[in-house]
């Protein structure tokens, strides 16, 4: 093989692409996290309240009004919160980045026409703020669980690990719905009608030992499917993730997110003329 094409498909100018313009990723990943609270009274704290807020109220709902049971383990109702919000956790991230991506370039017009603006990394902008959310979340999950049990699982440690196909395949569809929605402007709509079909198809009010054997298969084609039962094993019950499937999400999403960065980067200098 080539190898400037495996280099391209290795992911190599998505990453040099990435690093080159770190600094500024994290300057407008900060103004964007601080711009949902400007104005209010308690700021970044809302980051903190509203997961608790959200854990609370599941915690009520599944085990004191719904009596449902994780079925998979015969967990009780506050097991089964924190596996509920484990796994919104995780599709929260991927959610939020999709769903920003679809305006990111004409909401940001001002920056697309300066010929001097790196607009690629405004679709990362979107993801790595949608990460910093998730890590507050997390947050909660850790101190939660500390609580409940008096310590957390050794299989933390393998979180980044867990989180590296989630980051690569939110990565790899932003860049190319952002640059899509520079053309369909009501790509929007679509994009939130499929987060909604993908939200009920991703095991997060079930197990995935809930699907039927005979669509096993189907449901494990979904990469949320495998991402968010990673992230309950590693997070709540101490159970190394799955890593044949681990590898091959992160090979694929790697792929994927240097496809959708060669695309994007393929028509960048059209967007000026478009926005």
């Amino acid at each position: 093989m080539n190898v400037k094409i495996l280099a391209k498909w290795g992911g190599v100018p998505m990453v040099c692409d990435l690093w080159r313009y770190r600094e500024l990723i994290a300057r407008l990943t900060w103004l964007e996290v601080t711009k949902r609270y400007k104005g209010s009274l308690l700021g970044l704290l809302w980051s903190i309240l509203t997961p608790l807020a959200m854990l609370a109220v599941y915690t009520f709902a599944f085990s004191v009004i719904l009596q449902i049971r994780w079925t998979e383990s015969g967990m009780g109702h506050l097991q089964f919160a924190m596996a509920l919000f484990a796994g919104l956790i995780a599709f929260d991230l991927f959610s939020r980045a999709i769903l920003s991506s679809s305006d990111i370039i004409t909401g940001h017009s001002s920056y697309v026409k300066r010929m001097v603006f790196p607009t690629q990394v405004l679709p990362v902008v979107g993801v790595a703020s949608a990460l910093v959310e998730a890590v507050f979340k997390l947050a909660v999950l850790l101190v939660w669980a500390l609580v409940a049990y008096g310590g957390i699982p050794w299989t933390w440690v393998f979180l980044p690990l867990g989180l590296l196909p989630l980051i690569l395949l939110s990565l790899g569809l932003s860049w190319i719905i952002a640059l899509a929605g520079v053309y369909l402007r009501d790509l929007g709509h679509f994009v939130g009608i499929a987060v909604q079909m993908l939200f009920f198809l991703t095991p997060i009010f079930y197990p995935l030992s809930a699907v039927p054997s005979s669509l096993r298969l189907v449901a494990l084609a979904n990469p949320l499917a495998s991402v968010v039962a990673s992230f309950r094993d590693m997070l709540l019950w101490g159970r190394t993730p799955d890593w044949i499937f681990l590898v091959l999400w992160t090979l694929v999403s790697l792929v994927l997110a240097s496809a959708g960065h060669a695309l994007f980067m393929s028509r960048k200098m059209d967007l000026s003329e478009e926005v």
